[in-house]
């Protein structure tokens, strides 16, 4: 019985190295055959992985923040209005009207100064090329009135710093500080240099108006300082003008000039 036993027993691990042998030749055969395709597949793998680990990490997208102010595209009107301005209405003036200067007016008790540009005043000389003077606060001022002498008026507010209120106003469509520009009695300020300086350098290159002299305007107070400067140096001469000696009374009396026996 035990014979019998031992004999199954080895005829089973026969079996089983069999078994394993033939399992060990295959995998060694399957090796073999596909040896140099496994070869070139693991090198193919292992220089990828070296490539993506010396490949330097490509740098983030900046985020795009949103800036906290946005600055507002630059306009032809006013800088931003402060709270009050809502309840500031647009005129609708009728003549007659007083014009003050050469951008400036009045409508019965309302008073306008033109935006976007300065003008000359009425009492405003101007030397002209021949450094002659004339009378270019007064033509500025007689530009104005013979445009909106007989028309209706349309201005809006346009709110300068400090609480300064002026008005852009309108005959008909036509721009009333342009036609200043044009005419050469008014130059852009600081915001209407964008729209206006093109009218200004043509009026400039036309010699119109003040610009007949380059825009050498003599302001009230300049002729003034002048002319107190030209009174003391007349004052100054007169007092350091030399007298004639005096002459003898008989001299003086005798018509002829004979000398007295």
């Amino acid at each position: 019985m035990y014979r019998s036993v031992s004999r199954r027993l080895g005829r089973t691990a026969t079996r089983v190295y069999l078994v394993l042998f033939v399992v060990v030749a295959a995998g060694n055969a399957v090796s073999f055959a596909f040896h140099d395709r496994l070869k070139s597949d693991l090198g193919a793998v292992s220089r990828h992985v070296a490539a993506l680990w010396s490949r330097e990490p490509a740098p983030e997208p900046a985020a795009r923040l949103k800036p906290r102010y946005e600055a507002p595209p630059q306009r032809l009107t006013a800088p931003p209005l402060p709270p009050f301005a809502r309840f500031e209405p647009q005129l609708a003036l009728e003549p007659p009207y007083a014009v003050t200067a050469a951008d400036a007016f009045t409508a019965g008790d309302v008073r306008i100064r033109l935006a976007f540009i300065d003008g000359l005043a009425a009492a405003d000389l101007c030397l002209n090329v021949g450094l002659t003077r004339f009378p270019c606060g007064l033509m500025g001022r007689a530009s104005m009135q013979n445009l909106v002498s007989n028309a209706p008026l349309t201005c809006r507010p346009v709110f300068y710093d400090e609480g300064d209120l002026r008005h852009a106003c309108t005959l008909q469509g036509t721009d009333i500080a342009a036609h200043q520009v044009a005419a050469g009695f008014a130059r852009p300020d600081h915001l209407g240099r964008l729209h206006l300086d093109r009218l200004a350098e043509a009026a400039a290159a036309s010699r119109r108006g003040a610009w007949n002299g380059n825009w050498a305007v003599l302001s009230e107070d300049a002729m003034r300082r002048d002319e107190t400067l030209l009174h003391r140096l007349d004052a100054l001469k007169t007092s350091h003008r030399p007298t004639a000696p005096d002459a003898p009374a008989d001299a003086a009396n005798d018509p002829l000039g004979n000398d007295a026996q």
